[in-house]
């Protein structure tokens, strides 16, 4: 996974998979790989996912046209509450945008070890 840090303040990794490196054909086969590791998973839960390619076409917004599709696959970890300002970072989000050759993961640094390692292996299992 490589990490940036975006806006000066986010850390976020990201990890571009070549189509010819992964069984996967679509976001949407992707998504479905991504919930079974969520709910297979001892303390994840699954909530949603948004097609932001969707919502973005749909309000005449901006994307570009080497992105074919994207969507947000959230989830939450929540083993514990520490403070309000800790639900800032809740729930985690994985990001998965189809480009005509490859896939692009990428997800915000997580603040438990266990977490960042599990959504890096999942990810890692993604490429063949």
């Amino acid at each position: 996974m490589n990490k940036t840090v975006i806006a000066e303040k986010y850390l976020v990794n990201t990890k571009t998979i070549s189509k010819n490196r992964t069984i996967f054909t679509s976001v949407d086969e992707i998504e479905i790989f991504l919930k079974g590791k969520i709910e297979e998973h001892k303390i994840a839960t699954y909530i949603s996912t948004f097609d932001h390619y969707a919502h973005t076409k749909n309000i005449g917004g901006m994307i570009p046209g080497d992105i074919k599709a994207s969507i947000n696959i959230l989830c939450c970890f929540g083993m514990a509450i520490p403070n309000a300002d800790f639900m800032a970072i809740k729930p985690m989000s994985i990001a998965v945008v189809e480009k005509p050759d490859s896939f692009v993961f990428s997800f915000i640094e997580a603040p438990a070890p266990s977490v960042q390692e599990a959504m890096e292996n999942w990810i890692k299992e993604i490429e063949k």
